[in-house]
């Protein structure tokens, strides 16, 4: 990871200084978003919460540690709020995205192994709404499973 460090001493007093360097940052955000910048305000186009789905058995029962540790920091850097939901048993998280306004989330997170991405995908389509919902949802895996047979079978076709 590369940091660069931009000083902002341009005023007298911080309280300006650090008002200067949160327009550029917003500004940075707003490149990186694919989105133009207007006026240096950085209003995010979608405000909704990210949907994190974690099964805490995957992965010997270390994804839960795993996600505190690795990727709730990356969220909380990047700003991205969310919502963090616990499977409580099998196939709880297939009736949860079955029978919730799934629209109310910008997307679903599923922290976990194969059997996660197999139950959201299937409640999935079992909604009336199930064309919709994939299209207008994205959908991404941080893989904590034993074997991460899926994440492994991906970023194969990426090489």
């Amino acid at each position: 990871r590369t940091t660069i460090t931009l000083r902002f001493r341009s005023f007298d007093r911080y309280e300006d200084n650090n008002r200067e360097a949160q327009k550029w940052r917003a500004s940075i955000k707003h490149l990186v978003a694919g989105e133009p910048v207007q006026k240096f305000t950085y209003q995010p186009k979608d405000t909704r919460k990210m949907l994190i789905i974690l099964n805490p058995k995957s992965g010997s029962g270390k994804a839960r540690e795993m996600f505190q540790q690795r990727v709730a920091p990356v969220f909380a850097e990047a700003e991205i709020p969310y919502d963090l939901h616990i499977t409580k048993k099998s196939n709880w998280a297939r009736e949860f995205v079955r029978l919730r306004d799934v629209y109310l989330w910008r997307g679903i997170v599923l922290v976990g192994g194969d059997g996660i991405f197999f139950e959201v995908l299937n409640g999935l389509f079992e909604r009336e709404d199930w064309q919709t919902a994939i299209d207008e949802l994205p959908m991404g895996i941080i893989p904590c499973g034993s074997g991460n047979g899926l994440a492994k079978t991906v970023s194969f076709l990426y090489e």
